[in-house]
């Protein structure tokens, strides 16, 4: 499995929290830079709790529904497998989507860091509320535990032939809905209001989305359980698109 938990994803905390402190000693009684300190914090701790507990649930909890997963994704000419077999012949691309795909929490603090410096307090809840609540994934592995292709089947990119079984795996049974891919989506909705991070928040989606499936990581209609998914977050978190992204540079200014 690509470990949730990297150098990748801990920078960006590290800088936010390294930030946070230089702006409670610039601004003291101002309660957000505290309150972004206490998230760049519970960001690492959430990161690190995840993933021990998605390596304890993969040890303890080993019955696994892959092969059902592996037919649903069948009338969409298994593309898990076929794009294992492009990034065999583009490694370049393979490198490049992996590199998003392991740093997805480190976006997603750069991205609560860029809102504490520039939104109101009250757009902060809300990107602070919807990025907590994928946590409900969890719950959602439980109920339907799969690992992916890559773990269920050995001989992955090749395709299996088989009846539909269930399987016992120690992988941890983290595939449908496909967190990564919500997290990515999240991203680019948060950051739709600037139009150079639209660019790039379209482009991140891609690059996830290519990874989770050439990684052996996720079937196909984990990804598609990923929008509808992400439309309850949304909603959920009681979310709307910012108007500009210059509020409170605005109100400094005056």
């Amino acid at each position: 499995m690509t470990p949730v938990l990297n150098y990748l994803n801990l920078v960006p905390p590290f800088a936010s929290l390294t930030l946070a402190g230089f702006k409670m000693r610039e601004h003291p009684r101002e309660k957000r830079w505290a309150m972004f300190l206490v998230v760049s914090l519970l960001i690492i701790v959430t990161v690190i709790l995840t993933q021990n507990f998605l390596e304890w649930s993969g040890q303890s909890f080993t019955l696994r529904y892959d092969e059902f997963l592996f037919r649903l994704d069948q009338p969409f000419g298994q593309p898990s497998f076929a794009m294992a077999r492009i990034a065999e012949h583009i490694p370049q691309l393979y490198s490049l989507s992996m590199f998003a795909y392991c740093g997805l929490y480190g976006a997603l603090s750069a991205v609560i860091g860029f809102y504490f410096l520039t939104q109101p307090i009250r757009e902060v809840k809300i990107v602070l509320r919807t990025f907590l609540l994928t946590l409900l994934a969890l719950f959602c592995y439980i109920l339907l535990p799969a690992s992916g292709p890559l773990y269920a089947f050995g001989r992955f990119p090749k395709e299996p032939v088989f009846a539909p079984r269930i399987l016992h795996l120690t992988a941890p049974p983290n595939c449908m809905p496909s967190v990564h891919l919500t997290v990515a989506l999240l991203i680019l909705y948060f950051l739709w209001p600037w139009k150079p991070s639209r660019i790039f928040g379209a482009v991140y989606v891609l690059l996830i989305a290519f990874a989770a499936l050439a990684s052996g990581e996720h079937y196909f209609v984990d990804l598609l359980l990923a929008f509808p998914f992400t439309a309850v977050l949304l909603y959920l978190g009681g979310s709307s698109i910012p108007q500009g992204g210059t509020d409170i540079l605005r109100d400094n200014a005056r």
